[in-house]
């Protein structure tokens, strides 16, 4: 089990961007410049990647959207959000959003770095990941609009091999696609949310080989 002091020292490393991050990525997913981030309309967003710990040790602290008719119905993700007036740095974003989503208080948060930004094309997003101790014994206080589960996975369960997967997932409508992914055994985490966990395990575990060809 790694300790917090070996995490905080793991993070502080280059990151590995998009060397890891596209180990997780769906086949054809599609790679935008940031120079063209502005002319295709995308916006500016980030997320919490929030670590807890408990008992099994440290996990991360994800959401299941409610479901709604959407790209992003019913899926897995970081709490987060888009930029909104006033705001100039993706940890004020990200801070809010655990709030709005979760019933987190700042002063439960502590920041500790970031993951390498983004882009999700089917919502033109470019998404900052903030990473994060969340302290908190409480229960979660989760905005039903938004959040229809909130889940506490074990970062070695996310880590073990066995767990990551080729799956069968569907999109809008009723279309279909393979996709590369964390099995939580029920459900699933993919898409851009798999990508920066990607990213985060390569930092933790730097031996860890995903091979899912």
């Amino acid at each position: 089990m790694l300790t917090w002091e070996e995490i905080t020292e793991r993070i502080k490393h280059k990151l590995p961007g998009e060397t890891a991050q596209w180990r997780m990525a769906p086949l054809g997913r599609v790679k935008v410049q940031d120079e063209s981030l502005s002319i295709l309309g995308f916006k500016e967003s980030a997320v919490l990647v929030p670590f807890v710990l408990r008992e099994s040790g440290w996990s991360l602290l994800l959401t299941m959207r409610s479901t709604y008719d959407g790209v992003h119905s019913a899926q897995i993700s970081f709490p987060g959000g888009k930029f909104e007036e006033g705001e100039t740095h993706a940890e004020q974003v990200a801070v809010r959003e655990a709030g709005e989503e979760l019933g987190i208080h700042p002063l439960e948060i502590e920041i500790v770095g970031r993951l390498s930004p983004l882009t999700i094309p089917v919502s033109r997003m470019r998404v900052q990941p903030i990473l994060a101790k969340v302290s908190r014994e409480t229960p979660y206080t989760p905005d039903l609009r938004e959040v229809g589960d909130v889940l506490e996975i074990p970062i070695h369960y996310l880590a073990n091999p066995l767990n990551i997967k080729n799956v069968t997932v569907k999109v809008q409508g009723n279309y279909q696609m393979n996709v590369p992914a964390f099995d939580l055994g029920g459900s699933v985490i993919w898409g851009a949310t798999a990508m920066m966990i990607s990213e985060l395990l390569a930092m933790l575990y730097p031996d860890l080989v995903i091979d899912i060809s």
